[in-house]
C-alpha cells in the first residue's frame, strides 16, 4: 500500500468494474499502514473477496476474533453499501503467534467470531 495506496486506487479508477473486481486483504492493508474501512468504502461493490485475520498489537492471533482492526466497522460498511463479498477467514500461524488450543478449536472460534460479526 505504498504512496497512500495510489496503484490500488489507479486500478480502480482506470478499469471498468464490469471487468475488474478486487480482493482485499483487511489485515494486510492494516500492515502496509492504510486504513482497510477507508479503502473498502471506496472501492465499494468493486470488493468481491475479502480475506479476514485480525492482530493484537501486531501480533498475529490464532484465530479470527476480536484485535487491531474493527470488523464490526467492515460489517457496518458491507450492509450500509449492500455488499456481499466472499469472506474467507484466513488463520496464518506465524513464529510470533501464541498457539494455545488445537486448530479444530481455532477454526470452530473463528467461525463462531465471523457469525457473530457478519450476522451469518
Amino acid at each position: 500500500m505504498a504512496e497512500e495506496a495510489r496503484e490500488w486506487r489507479h486500478i480502480l479508477k482506470n478499469t471498468d468494474p464490469r471487468y475488474v473486481t478486487a480482493c482485499m486483504d483487511l489485515e494486510l492493508v492494516h500492515k502496509g499502514g492504510m486504513k482497510p474501512n477507508v479503502l473498502l468504502r471506496e472501492a465499494g461493490a468493486r470488493i468481491t473477496e475479502l480475506h479476514l485475520r485480525n492482530k493484537k498489537k501486531d501480533t498475529p492471533l490464532e484465530s479470527f476474533e476480536d484485535g487491531d482492526l474493527d470488523y464490526y466497522e467492515t460489517a457496518v460498511i458491507l450492509k450500509q453499501q449492500d455488499l456481499k463479498p466472499l469472506l474467507v477467514v484466513e488463520l496464518a500461524y506465524h513464529s510470533d503467534t501464541l498457539v494455545t488450543r488445537p486448530l479444530k478449536d481455532d477454526i470452530r472460534v473463528s467461525r463462531i467470531y465471523a457469525e457473530k460479526v457478519f450476522g451469518l
